[in-house]
């Protein structure tokens, strides 16, 4: 530990209503919701959309009825055929023991048996032997070019074939039982498919229009945007998911380039403001001595070379900003260890800690990050001269370099005046100064180039601050 300056007592502590640490984005701030379509509207990539969903509800829908409707008729043809073998094997048992009993054809009383299939809507024939004719039944109003292909099965009495009984479905009764029931199939799967696709397609709708109104909400709020609405935004869609995600970061986009413009501006008057001043003065001591009415004497020379100067620290703090918005595409790195370049930093500022009259403690630790060694003495560099700047004398400055983890912190922190509630949220933005430091010298670009530097080191920078208690700087880089 090293300690220049008067005594401290030792790090400053954070009182429990301090505020909470600032992250590098600023707050979200209100926003208005422009260029949304109107809530009516059916965009097109909602009707796309909704063709879509119809269509493939449609078609897997068509796929899925005719799946059914093949494998229920299929059952169905398998039924009926098995209806007609179960018959017919009832008549063959029937013809033998009517055969048994009279043991001849001659003999046999076949009324029952073909009563039963006629009833049944089935013909039946009953050869003997050798093939002649016995007897044969068909169903009143049966037309035999209407009756089906035949069933032929043997009659066996006592082991030995005595003849054959053909049956032929005709189409009533069992017969049409099969193509009664395919037909009850297919129509009742076919209405069950189209009120299922008309429900598909109101489903399709529904949620075409809710899956898009996000992205419809976005294309207006971006179209506003190219058409010079600065304050256009998505707003709250009422989506989840990616789709909110989305407008969030659209949003976000948007705060952010109106934030920037708003510097941009802010930055074009303070700049022009701070170039007339020492132009003028330029102007009118040049003129006077070129109109002889003063003489160019080494006071008035002096005059005019501070006054260059002058020029010359706004253009390069202008260097300065571009170069750390930059420093992402230059940075030369290499394992550096943040302790070695924090002290060579604080040793460098000595001069003007004691100049201010304050007291520096250093608490360094090794803590090897892969960095940019001119570049993070440079974040180290405008920290420290940060903290002299707002801490009146008699105050301390402290830095400390630990390493916890994978990751390495440099903690910059004073006892002076802190950052106003007000100016919390602005303390990273570029040329930007609150009123309460209006009159301090600077160009408000320090902590904006700290800012920069640190991301392009892909670590973060926090800050905590209360009125009067002072601040202090977390910078977090990952280590080596």
């Amino acid at each position: 530990m090293v300690a220049t300056g008067s005594a401290c007592l030792g790090m400053t502590k954070r009182n429990d209503d301090d505020p909470a640490p600032s992250s590098l984005s600023p707050d979200r701030s209100a926003s208005t919701v422009a260029g949304r379509p109107a809530g009516g509207r059916f965009s097109p990539i909602a009707r796309r959309l909704a063709l879509l969903i119809a269509l493939v509800a449609v078609v897997s829908l068509g796929l899925l009825a005719t799946a059914t409707l093949i494998f229920a008729s299929n059952d169905v043809t398998t039924l009926s055929r098995q209806q007609r073998q179960d018959l017919a094997s009832a008549v063959v048992r029937a013809v033998a023991v009517g055969y048994g009993e009279g043991s001849s054809w001659s003999n046999v009383n076949l009324s029952s048996p073909l009563t039963l299939a006629t009833h049944a809507g089935v013909a039946v024939q009953v050869h003997d032997a050798s093939g002649e004719l016995v007897v044969s039944g068909t169903p009143a109003g049966i037309r035999p070019s209407s009756l089906g292909p035949a069933l032929v099965l043997p009659v066996v009495v006592h082991g030995s074939q005595v003849g054959t009984v053909s049956v032929r479905a005709s189409t009533i009764g069992i017969g049409a039982a099969g193509g009664s029931l395919r037909r009850a199939l297919g129509a009742g799967i076919g209405w069950s498919a189209a009120l299922l696709a008309v429900l598909a397609v109101v489903a399709g709708i529904v949620f075409a229009r809710r899956i898009t109104r996000p992205v419809a909400a976005l294309t207006g709020a971006a179209q506003a945007m190219a058409s010079g609405d600065r304050g256009a935004r998505v707003g709250d869609v009422r989506a989840t998911g990616e789709l909110a995600d989305l407008s969030r970061a659209f949003d976000d986009m948007a705060d952010r380039l109106e934030r920037e413009d708003e510097l941009r501006r802010v930055l074009v008057a303070d700049v022009a403001h701070e170039l007339r001043t020492p132009l003028a003065i330029l102007q009118a001591a040049t003129e006077a001595m070129a109109d002889g009415v003063t003489e160019p004497d080494a006071a008035a020379l002096a005059s005019l070379h501070d006054e260059t100067l002058r020029l010359g620290r706004i253009i390069e703090d202008l260097e300065v900003l571009a170069s750390a918005q930059a420093a992402g595409l230059a940075l030369v790195l290499s394992p550096v260890d943040l302790a070695l370049i924090a002290g060579k930093a604080a040793d460098a500022l000595r001069p003007q800690v004691d100049s201010a009259g304050l007291t520096l403690v250093q608490q360094l630790q090794p803590a090897v990050v892969l960095g940019d060694r001119t570049r993070l003495h440079q974040v180290v560099t405008n920290l420290l001269t940060n903290a002299i700047k707002f801490t009146p004398a008699g105050g301390c400055l402290y830095i400390t370099v630990a390493s916890l983890g994978g990751a390495a912190t440099i903690t910059v922190e004073d006892t002076g005046r802190g950052i106003p509630e007000g100016d919390f949220v602005h303390i990273f933005d570029r040329f930007w100064r609150g009123p309460a430091v209006r009159t301090t010298a600077g160009s408000g670009i320090g902590l904006a180039v700290v800012q920069e530097l640190v991301r392009a080191h892909n670590g973060s920078i926090t800050v905590t601050s209360a009125e009067e208690h002072g601040t202090r700087f977390v910078v977090t880089l990952p280590s080596a």
